[in-house]
């Protein structure tokens, strides 16, 4: 397994990052006082300068690794930290607010942009941004008992992550547990000037009504289009919002029934057999259903798992 802890500080030149942390100091100076300790010589702004150190580079392998680097004083001079426990290192992440670091990464992204990003299509207006919404789900460590998501032996945490297309770099990020719902969250992180791209993963009536109303612009996915067999227009003007849909008498299928019985299929996979309910579903999956088109409802079918949309009454 490979070293990195700099074992002299000849080692540190081999570092990277430098030039790269030292303007992001000033961004960082008014976190030096939070939750501040006459016992405790790290501060939350050596805490963050000390965790980017170790993301530009891989060799640092631990936060023993991190914590040994502090011991150099040619290291804590250009780092502008002092000499570290490991103790204080390790309890640092409960003891500093982590939504504090957020305004940090929001104003750098406010400033940045890719110097290959692609150009304003012709007729988009200045004033509005082309985000993309998503959200992946990462492995986690068996230790990290809050990521549980399917079963006892798969942790894992989801990233929902908003990326600026035309700029080249995100906008918005947030970590919650594997089962947290993607559309549920993109709710909460909805923001005006920004006409959003997302895939059929997204497909739900409330979140696309949830754009609508908050006077928002969406690029509704193809498949989603496509699999609920429905005539939609658009209007191809940027500046407007109108939307007409028309549904045909009878729903054969649609984006989020098939997405929902794929769901089905995963647990039957996992427990051997079908949720007794719609309702024991919804616990599993960690979020309510999307809403049906108006005037049809889910019939769902426990002996054999078998979901369907259909005419209310």
């Amino acid at each position: 397994m490979a070293r990195a802890a700099a074992r002299t500080e000849a080692d540190l030149e081999k570092l990277v990052g430098w030039k790269c942390l030292k303007g992001v100091g000033g961004l960082l100076a008014h976190l030096h006082e939070h939750h501040d300790c006459p016992n405790r010589k790290l501060h939350y702004d050596q805490y963050a300068a000390l965790l980017l150190f170790y993301f530009f580079n891989a060799t640092v392998a631990s936060l023993r690794d991190l914590r040994r680097l502090t011991d150099f004083e040619k290291f804590r001079r250009k780092l502008g930290v002092e000499r570290t426990s490991l103790g204080s290192l390790s309890e640092a992440s409960q003891v500093f607010d982590g939504e504090l670091l957020r305004g940090v990464f929001e104003e750098l992204a406010g400033t940045a942009a890719a110097a290959d990003a692609p150009a304003r299509p012709a007729g988009m207006p200045g004033g509005l941004d082309l985000v993309a919404a998503d959200s992946s789900i990462i492995e986690a460590l068996p230790r990290m008992v809050w990521a549980l998501w399917l079963r006892k032996e798969h942790n894992g945490v989801r990233l929902h992550l908003d990326f600026d297309i035309l700029k080249g770099i995100p906008v918005a990020a947030e970590v919650t547990t594997g089962r947290t719902g993607e559309k549920a969250r993109l709710r909460k992180r909805l923001e005006k000037g920004r006409l959003y791209v997302y895939d059929r993963g997204f497909a739900d009536y409330g979140l696309f009504q949830a754009v609508l109303d908050a006077g928002l612009k969406a690029v509704v996915p193809a498949p989603f289009v496509y699999l609920l067999d429905m005539e939609v227009i658009l209007e191809p003007a940027m500046d407007g919002r109108t939307v007409t849909v028309t549904v045909p008498r009878r729903i054969e299928s649609s984006a989020d029934q098939a997405l929902i019985q794929n769901e089905i299929k995963q647990f039957y996979a996992l427990e051997g057999r079908y949720p007794e309910s719609l309702e024991e579903l919804v616990e599993w999956r960690g979020e309510p259903l999307p809403q049906t088109p108006r005037g049809y409802v889910y019939s769902y079918d426990a002996a054999t798992g078998e979901l369907l949309v259909v005419p209310e009454g």
